[in-house]
């Protein structure tokens, strides 16, 4: 019996020993994976794929028309485009949520339609100052997780990237495009602010000189001007709080002035601009300096006002002998003259151009129906227009335009 039970004993110690021995410490640590310059190199290389394909459009031929276009190959499944945002990105540093959502506030530049990859070709999206690789270095970070890489541009700028260790690998905070974006300040004007007449700038105090044109066909009753004035103030309250939007601030005052002409005024821009040649005035700008008091506005248009059919008009100083007769830059309001297009000439004054015959071709129509749909340079109503940034960077609203709009600006 003694025997026995020392068997049983002997039995259970071993027992609860291999138990013991079997299970998992807490204390053990994954060993942590081998960073060196090559493994470096190849999540640079790996981030710079990423920003071919979401901001250079490398999936899309440029040849595209800009619409959506399923990509065929390596990536045409969306998983495949994941699984590289996830294999170059940590989850905290917000690259992949950025890529997938490129360009803010438009169609993506890459997106899934039934598990399938489509892209958007943003023509004006590009982006070149990559890393040369050879310049890569490596410097420890805060902990054994953590590596700073160091490396120049193209451009000579020094980057300072830092990999983190996750439970799937080394994987890169933030990529190239973040860490070095585009700066707006870069973009040159094609079409600047308008330097010519007196209306070169939508800022400050402008005064708006209403002339209300009588002939011997037609004139204005009282509640006509005041039909007239209240749709013009409408447009400059549009343009106003726009401009607010984007930093700026404007005071608009108006002044009511009148001309008779005795004869039938003809409804174009230049049937004006002939007729009042011929006044003892000789140009708006003179007529604006006898009749208002300018001293302390920093700018200020005439709204001619006629109430009959006229064509949709303005006129701007373009430094001829032409237009040195009208100095005084100036629209054309008639009784069928949409409020969008008393914005438009405004804002053509200014410098800014949508589709017009003359000042924006089919390919710039495209572009703005394609980014901007409700951009007041297109759209027909007021009433749900827009300014959008191309159009206030043209007129002077701001200095400032995110570089993927480029593309409005050339030749």
């Amino acid at each position: 019996m003694l025997l026995l039970a020392a068997v049983l004993l002997l039995v259970f110690c071993g027992c609860q020993g291999e138990g013991e021995s079997s299970a998992p410490s807490t204390e053990e640590s994954v060993e942590p994976e081998a960073f060196d310059v090559e493994r470096a190199i190849e999540l640079i290389e790996r981030d710079r794929l990423a920003t071919e394909i979401f901001i250079n459009n490398s999936l899309c031929k440029r040849s595209d028309s800009a619409n959506l276009k399923a990509v065929d190959g390596e990536y045409s499944e969306f998983s495949a485009i994941v699984g590289l945002l996830d294999s170059t990105y940590t989850e905290s540093g917000g690259c992949k949520e950025a890529f997938l959502k490129y360009p803010e506030g438009h169609i993506p530049s890459v997106s899934a339609i039934e598990d399938k990859t489509y892209v958007f070709n943003h023509v004006g999206s590009e982006y070149d100052d990559f890393v040369m690789t050879s310049t890569v270095k490596l410097e420890n970070g805060r902990d054994e997780n953590e590596m700073l890489i160091k490396a120049t541009t193209r451009t000579m700028n020094e980057l300072t990237f830092t990999a983190r260790l996750t439970e799937n690998g080394w994987r890169l905070e933030k990529g190239i495009y973040f860490l070095n974006p585009p700066t707006a300040t870069e973009c040159n004007k094609e079409f600047p602010l308008s330097s010519l007449g007196s209306f070169g700038e939508f800022k400050g105090k402008i005064t708006v000189i209403e002339l209300f044109v009588s002939d011997k066909e037609a004139g204005f009753t009282s509640a006509e001007e005041d039909e007239y004035h209240a749709r013009i103030s409408k447009c400059l309250d549009f343009l106003c709080s726009n401009a607010e939007a984007y930093g700026g601030e404007v005071e608009i005052v108006y002044e009511k002035r009148f001309f008779d002409h005795s004869e039938i005024m003809g409804t174009r821009p230049l049937d004006f601009d002939i007729v009042f040649a011929e006044t003892g005035f000789g140009t708006l700008k003179s007529f604006a300096e006898a009749t208002v008091d300018l001293s302390d506005s920093d700018g200020y248009v005439f709204a001619v006002c006629m109430d009959k059919e006229t064509e949709m008009g303005y006129t701007a100083n373009a430094g001829t002998k032409e237009t040195e007769l009208y100095y005084g830059e100036k629209l054309i309001v008639g009784n069928n003259t949409s409020n969008a297009d008393i914005c438009r000439s405004l804002i053509y004054l200014l410098g800014g151009y949508g589709y017009d015959e003359e000042l924006c071709g089919k390919y710039e129509e495209s572009l703005f129906r394609n980014y901007f749909p409700n951009d007041i340079m297109i759209n027909s109503s007021l009433d749900d227009s827009v300014i959008s940034p191309v159009t206030a960077y043209a007129c002077g609203m701001t200095d400032e335009l995110d570089p993927l709009y480029r593309v409005f600006f050339y030749e």
